[in-house]
């Protein structure tokens, strides 16, 4: 409240401006005072006291107004602050300037809080574009405004105002003057007969029953300002969720059936035979409650504002149900049940759900329980009505509903060639697949210009299913579309056709992208071995320079123990007498000590290994003796299957007497293990270029036996012709003290003989050769899996018929096309078919070749060969591929036959794998990957 202006601005200022004109008025008078006559005098004085009865009669009428004013000012504040209605003032920032009482309590707000608070602060989130508007328009038009819209209490309560406001000057700047009224009420009854005709129009206006019950749950939630908001609907004997939203995905798994099970997951049943519903809901669903107690309400609705207050308050008793709580383990304090009934009959209900405390009133959960009823009226016409459309779409046609596309056309032919076709019909999928509209009736090269010339392929596809009748299925990039297709194509009539597809382009893509982080992956891992590599160099020069350092830093502890636990290896520091001095964090870990500390001073062989005396063996002591450095190998002192390498380093005094021992341990098992590799693989290319050598001068007069075999059988059919005739004069006639007939069949046993050892020869030699090659070299193409497998069957089929009792050829029809070398392939199975007759060691053998094609790329086809023979022992496993290592007799093999296998296989990139029980079954298993198509495709 503020004073009025009495013209001065304090006491001082008073008395100056009075003694101013006390002076300008004795100026006026005459000079010599004493020589004023009487009269002159009276008339003076007489003037002075009117002029200071006219001051006391003004300085009256200053008190009197100054009450007034502040009279005036009381009443102003009765009626702006005290008002039913809030008032505040914003500026053309939208701070608030003032606001009365009202209008701090409609805000929850102490009345000094607001000031220079934003006014958007308390508008609801989905209503700030309507105050941006309103206040926009306040400010340039300066016309008076009025908006309804949803506020928000500072602690989080929504309610429903209407503002209305005038723009006016203060000071010279623009403000804006607002009467907020709280309308809820108002509101409440809007709203109720809002959903009532929502209600009957969401009845009477086609379309899909949840969609519908979504748009309710979020107008319900968009209402209240709950936090969730979930709608239960009866479904057999259980009330799930039909539509929630706000609850998070795992309350509503958990939450989501109400029914209690028992130990064999069956329903449990009431002595009455009804379902057992569980917690809250359930007495809600069956009508179960005490309007008595203050969390139910008459209508039978449960609420409450404070879920741990009420369950800490109550017992299960009084609740009247065993409640799971799980609300309350959310975090959910303010919750609401509401239910829906039709006739008298509970048939779901409405939850409400907020983690705020004190969000429902009773005229708030009144109004819902109102709402509700309207809500139950609707959904049960509604159900009804999804129930009659849910039984005719059992009998809806697989054509309306299928997830695939579906497009039935006729192609169309000029002299025999597919130049174009008309869709007759297609399902909803191929709109939503392709993104092709009203396609009916129309050439494809109308609704995708330019096809023919982009995408020939599918014609020519189409074309020859429509003509021959035979389906196809195929994955294709359609240019046009730009867009990947898997396609299944029949014909259903000649010049028809009826195309199957779903698009796979995301698939692509992954694979794609799994392809290039695969190659970006090996490039990391080059990068990585490189930069180990230098490290690797870079550590050995560092110990180099650290051995060098150690004489200069033998005397200072702490560096020396940097220096230590600044290297990777194990390092130990001990005295001449072996006791430890320092050791760095790499030898703490090694021998899992935790607290280094603790065993300075103690012998090595007690602190390590907890032994009295010297490990046996110990190197250190002749070390020490001896007083010059040593470096040996040993077994892993701490993991007998590791390798190590230890270096004493004796430092030595002036005298040259040993002074300390520096002990230092470097794993070198994996040295070792690339050694012994290197070696190995320094002796199979020796041996490989020794066995080319073996091979070919094998070959050479094997050659001449081969060629010469035939050669010497036509001179004997020429010979033998002519002892015939002889023979059959002379039927005595004997040859090499036999009888002809014996000697004649002898002589072509002999030759037969002959030719079956140039045979063996020449296969071990091959044997020998693909034994030299260093990797595959073969020439891949698209081969028909099923032609090759029978031309090695045909090959071997007298081996197998032998020893098998029952030989099973399993590759599918119509198996998809592999990329291999036919003639390496053809060999593999050769190898494995012959190894499999030969395990065969029971009545009932038999062998299986079978094929299928791998769920992922790099095991795009698989191919086994099982026998229920011998099998292999489990020594034996790891040495199958090598080279010339069999457990069969010479005569049945020469052990290079799953060499050969192994190496062909890796050649094309794939792998192949072995399982064995021994007595009991072998399974040899190829695994072909579809790299060549891969590269292909991005190609």
């Amino acid at each position: 409240m503020t004073t009025p202006n009495t013209g001065c601005d304090d006491k001082g200022d008073l008395r100056r401006r009075a003694e101013e004109l006390a002076l300008e008025r004795a100026s006026r008078m005459p000079e010599n005072q004493e020589t004023l006559s009487p009269e002159e005098a009276r008339r003076l004085l007489h003037e002075l006291r009117v002029h200071q009865i006219e001051l006391e009669m003004q300085n009256e009428e200053l008190r009197r107004t100054q009450t007034e004013l502040e009279l005036s000012w009381s009443r102003y504040f009765d009626l702006y602050d005290l008002a039913p209605t809030g008032y505040c003032t914003i500026g053309t920032n939208g701070l608030i300037i003032e606001a009365n009482l009202t209008a701090a309590t409609l805000l929850g707000t102490a009345r000094g809080a607001l000031i220079q608070q934003p006014l958007t602060r308390f508008i609801f989130k989905d209503d700030q574009d309507s105050i941006y508007r309103f206040r926009k328009k306040l400010f340039e038009t300066s016309a008076t405004q009025a908006c309804e819209l949803r506020m928000v209490k500072k602690d989080g309560a929504v309610f429903w105002a209407r503002l209305e406001a005038a723009a006016s000057d203060a000071d010279g700047a623009a403000v804006g003057r607002i009467m907020v009224s709280d309308i809820t009420v108002r509101k409440f009854q809007e709203d109720e007969r809002t959903l009532t005709a929502n209600m009957i129009q969401m009845v009477n206006t086609p379309g899909e029953f949840r969609e519908r019950m979504a748009a309710l749950t979020a107008s319900l939630q968009g209402w209240t300002g709950c936090q969730a908001v979930g709608i239960r609907l009866g479904a057999g004997v259980d009330y799930p969720y039909y539509e929630t939203r706000g609850f998070p995905p795992v309350f509503v798994q958990e939450e989501n059936h109400l029914c209690a099970y028992d130990r064999n997951g069956l329903v449990q049943r009431d002595s009455a035979g009804r379902p057992v519903l569980e917690c809250m809901c359930g007495k809600i669903l069956r009508g179960r409650f005490d309007p008595a107690k203050p969390f139910f309400t008459a209508h039978g609705s449960f609420w409450s504002n404070n879920t741990t207050a009420l369950l800490a308050g109550t017992s299960a008793a009084d609740r009247g149900t065993h409640t799971r709580n799980r609300c309350n383990s959310y975090g959910y304090e303010s919750v609401a049940l509401i239910p829906l009934r039709n006739d008298q009959q509970v048939f779901g209900l409405l939850q409400f759900n907020d983690r705020r405390p004190d969000r429902f009133t009773p005229a708030l959960i009144a109004h819902l329980e109102r709402m509700a009823d309207h809500v139950a009226v609707a959904l049960s016409r509604l159900q009804a009505a999804e129930a009659l459309r849910e039984s005719e779409k059992l009998y809806s046609s697989l054509f309306e509903n299928m997830l695939n596309g579906f497009a039935y056309c006729r192609m169309l032919f000029e002299e025999g060639n597919p130049r174009d076709f008309v869709y007759l019909a297609v399902n909803e999928a191929f709109g939503a697949l392709t993104g092709l509209k009203n396609v009916i009736g129309k050439k494809v090269s109308e609704i995708i210009p330019g096809i023919r010339e982009t995408d020939p392929q599918l014609f020519e596809i189409y074309g020859r299913v429509a003509l021959s009748g035979r389906p196809e299925r195929f994955e294709m990039f359609v240019e046009s579309l730009q867009m990947w297709f898997m396609v299944a194509v029949y014909s259903p009539a000649r010049e028809h056709f009826v195309a199957v597809f779903d698009v796979i382009t995301e698939l692509k893509e992954k694979e794609q992208r799994k392809q290039k982080a695969y190659d970006e992956l090996e490039e990391r891992v080059r990068e990585r071995t490189q930069a180990l590599t230098l490290a690797n160099r870079q550590l050995a020069h560092e110990i180099e320079e650290r051995l060098q350092a150690e004489e200069r830093l033998r005397n200072s502890k702490e560096t020396l123990q940097k220096v230590f636990d600044g290297i990777s290896d194990p390092l130990v520091l001990l005295d001449k007498d072996m006791r430890v001095k320092v050791m760095n964090k790499s030898a703490a870990v090694y021998y899992g000590i935790t607290e280094p500390q603790k065993i300075i001073g103690e012998f090595c062989h007690t602190a390590f290994k907890g032994e009295s005396v010297p490990c046996r063996g110990c190197k250190i002591p002749p070390a020490a003796l001896k007083a010059t450095d040593m470096n040996f190998e040993r077994q892993g002192f701490m993991d007998p299957l590791r390798e190590e390498n230890v270096f004493l380093y004796i430092l030595k005094q002036e005298d040259g007497t040993p002074a300390e021992i520096i002990y230092r341990i470097s794993d070198i098992t994996e040295k070792k293990v690339f050694e012994k590799r290197l070696i190995q693989n320094e002796k199979m290319a020796s041996l490989g270029v020794l066995v080319s050598s073996v091979a070919h001068e094998i070959n050479n007069p094997n050659t001449f036996i081969s060629f010469n075999i035939p050669i010497l059988k036509d001179y004997l059919e020429q010979m033998i012709g002519m002892i015939d005739k002889h023979d059959r004069t002379n039927p005595e006639l004997e040859l090499l003290n036999m009888s002809y007939p014996e000697f004649r069949q002898d002589v072509f046993r002999l030759v037969s003989n002959i030719e079956h050892g140039s045979e063996r020869i020449s296969a071990f030699v091959a044997n020998l050769k693909e034994f030299s090659r260093i990797q595959y070299k073969g020439k891949a193409n698209r081969i028909d899996l099923a032609a090759v497998a029978e031309k090695a069957v045909a090959i071997c089929r007298e081996k197998i018929k032998k020893t098998v009792k029952s030989f099973t050829l399993d590759i599918p029809e119509n198996f998809p096309r592999i990329h291999a070398d036919p003639m390496a392939l053809e060999q593999i199975l050769i190898n494995l078919l012959i190894n499999a007759a030969q395990a065969a060691d029971k009545e009932d053998s038999w062998v299986r070749l079978s094929a299928a094609a791998g769920r992922a790329w790099l095991d795009h086809t698989i191919i086994e060969v099982t026998d229920n023979g011998c099998g292999i022992a489990a020594e034996n496993m790891n040495r199958i591929f090598d080279p010339f290592f069999s457990t069969k007799t010479p005569a049945e093999g020469t052990g290079l036959g799953l060499y050969v296998c192994h190496n062909l296989v890796t050649g094309f990139g794939g792998r192949i794998e072995v399982e064995s029980a021994v007595g009991e079954f072998s399974t040899f298993r190829v695994i072909i990957p579809d790299i060549e198509r891969r590269k292909e495709d991005r190609t």
